[in-house]
This record gives C-alpha cells, sequence and structure tokens, in this order.
C-alpha cells in the first residue's frame, strides 16, 4: 500500500507527484480508466484552455490535471463552445448533469444572445443517458413570469457606495483593478507586524488581502475622543468611514430637512472580533466594551446618523453580508 499525499488546494501544481502515480495506478487496472475520446458522442473540450481534445485514449490522466493540478478556466471553456457554435452555425444546445446553473455570469449574456435570449427556469427533461435538458420558457411564458412578478416584488435601489478593499479604497479603484485584471494579494506589511520578532517558524512572508492604513481614523469628525477611539475595533472605524462615504454618495449628506425620515433601518454582516484580545490586553475601561463588541457595530452607524430605525448586526459566517441584505429587502417589503 503506497499513501498519497494529497491535501491542501486542488487545481495546484503541488499535487504534480500524486497525478503521476495516480495515473500509473489507473494504467495497470482497466477498471480504473476511462473510455479514450473514440467512443465519445459529443466533442469533449478541456475546462483549462478551452480546446477540443483530439482522439486520445487516457483521459483519465488529462481528468486528474484537470482536476488536481491545473486551474479551471470554466468561463474560457463555455465561451470557446459557444464560438464555435456560431462560427458552424450550429444549433446550441445546452445540458447540465446535476441541478446547478453551469453558464458562468461573464458568458452568460452570449449565451442568450445565441439562444434568442432565452432564460433558463428550473424544469429539466431527464435524457436517457441521464443527463438533465434544461427546458427554455416561450417568450409568452417570460412574458407572463415577469407581470406576475412585477405585481409582488417591491423595487430596490442601489442610491450609494463605498468600500475598502486591498489595493481599492473606493469602488472607482475597485473598478480599475477589475479592468486591468489586478491582484489585491500582497506580503504582510512589516508596519503591521514585526516577523522577525516571531518565535514560530517559518516567519514568513505571510501573503494575504491587506488593507491600507487601516489604524487611520478621524475621531473628531465623527465626535468621538481619542480613548473611545482607542479601545473601537478597526471594524467599527471602517464601518463608520464606508458607511459615510456610501451616504454622501447617495447624497444624503450634510441634508438638514425635516421632511427626510429618520425611520431608517441599518443591517450589517460582521465576522470575527479578533480585536478583543487586543483590547483585552489592557486594563479595562469604560470603552472596552462598546469598542469591540460586535453588536455595537451599527448602533455606531444610527447614532451617528440620527436614524431611528431597526439597528441589526448579523452574523452568519460567510453568508453575513448576503443574510444582512436579505433581511433588510424582506423588512422594507413590509412597509
Amino acid at each position: 500500500m503506497k499513501i498519497i499525499d494529497l491535501k491542501g488546494r486542488f487545481h495546484h501544481a503541488s499535487h504534480i507527484t500524486a497525478v503521476q502515480y495516480l495515473s500509473s495506478l489507473c494504467d495497470t487496472d482497466d477498471r480504473l480508466r476511462l473510455a479514450g475520446t473514440g467512443t465519445c458522442v459529443l466533442p469533449l473540450r478541456s475546462n483549462v484552455d478551452g480546446h477540443l481534445i483530439g482522439k486520445i485514449s487516457d483521459i483519465h490522466k488529462i481528468a486528474l490535471e484537470s482536476i488536481l493540478t491545473k486551474p479551471s478556466q470554466w468561463a474560457m471553456t463555455v465561451s470557446a463552445a459557444v464560438e464555435h457554435s456560431r462560427e458552424t452555425n450550429d444549433d446550441l444546445s445546452l445540458a447540465a448533469i446535476g441541478t446547478g446553473q453551469f453558464v458562468p455570469r461573464l458568458v452568460r449574456n452570449r449565451v442568450l444572445d445565441h439562444t434568442n435570449n432565452s432564460l433558463w427556469d428550473t424544469k429539466h427533461e431527464m435524457l436517457p443517458n441521464g443527463i438533465h435538458k434544461s427546458s427554455f420558457p416561450t417568450e409568452s411564458m417570460q412574458s407572463t413570469n415577469m407581470a406576475a412578478m412585477a405585481g409582488t416584488a417591491t423595487p430596490i435601489a442601489i442610491t450609494g457606495m463605498g468600500c475598502r478593499y486591498a489595493q481599492a479604497d473606493s469602488p472607482e479603484q475597485l473598478w480599475e483593478m477589475l479592468e486591468l485584471g489586478q491582484c489585491g494579494v500582497s506580503a504582510l506589511p512589516n508596519e503591521r507586524f514585526k516577523m522577525d520578532k516571531l518565535r514560530r517558524e517559518p516567519k514568513g512572508p505571510f501573503w494575504g488581502n491587506y488593507l491600507a492604513n487601516p489604524d487611520v481614523f478621524d475621531h473628531r469628525f465623527f465626535g468621538i475622543s481619542a480613548r473611545e477611539a482607542d479601545a473601537m475595533d478597526p471594524q467599527q472605524r471602517l464601518l463608520l468611514q464606508v458607511g459615510y462615504e456610501a451616504m454622501e454618495s447617495a447624497g444624503y449628506c450634510g441634508l438638514r430637512n425635516p421632511n427626510v425620515p429618520t425611520d431608517i433601518g441599518c443591517y450589517v454582516g460582521v465576522g470575527s472580533d479578533d480585536y478583543t484580545e487586543n483590547v483585552g490586553s489592557t486594563h479595562a475601561n469604560a470603552f472596552s466594551a462598546t469598542g469591540t463588541l460586535q453588536a455595537f457595530c451599527t448602533g455606531r452607524l444610527s447614532h451617528y446618523f440620527g436614524w431611528t430605525g431597526p439597528s441589526v448586526v448579523v452574523d452568519t459566517a460567510c453568508s453575513s453580508a448576503a443574510v444582512s441584505i436579505h433581511l433588510a429587502c424582506k423588512v422594507r417589503s413590509h412597509y
């Protein structure tokens, strides 16, 4: 028996030795090998570069490499299939194994254009080989569905934005990063942590998406004392800054009109609270609890802007932001 060192993320070159061993294992047993491309009913396309795979007998090697060592370029693969269908004037048929949405958002519009702008519904037709074939509603069905939705849907508008990302302190900078295909990952800045002081090994570098100047905060602008600001979790400081920028971009800052309603709700998704370890290493003061408890995050915004509606903090791990938006929209629909 041989133990295969297979751990960590897939689609990474560190698994090349495991792929070589698994490929040789498949070569020794017909039961472990996939059939050659000569038996395929439809052309087989690589999800690594989108190219068609020619006649080969060892598909299992390509499958292992695609899963374990090479990054998947699914958008490129679907785009190549759509472009090939256009060039050959073939009818484009879409089939999915399973019930998930398999067309990437980046290429969905091109696919819809090639299928007469049809939209996918949740109905699936089972083909003889076990594949679920997505059905396309007619234009009349689409019109009926849209009309039904219009009668029950509550309009939601995004009127302002603010953000803090690695290498991007504004929506404009984030958009520029996306356009240029830039990556925000960088080594841990030395001013954040003196890695040479670490007692553990290795001493770095440690890579991540690090915000620029997370300690910069104009406490006087928000009417907060320096002593209180020092005990505030950086999440609270950033929330005040980004929240103000979002309201400013929406045109609501500086308004002193009595007709502007104050019954505004504030729903925020939060994450970890490791700053409590920092505050807890010093003597407690009157701001230790309010500066570190997650429950006070939305209260900061509501208090500053004078909002009197619901002020809710949501922590559902990775889905916190999505759940907080969902709750806010649900409350909005009841008004």
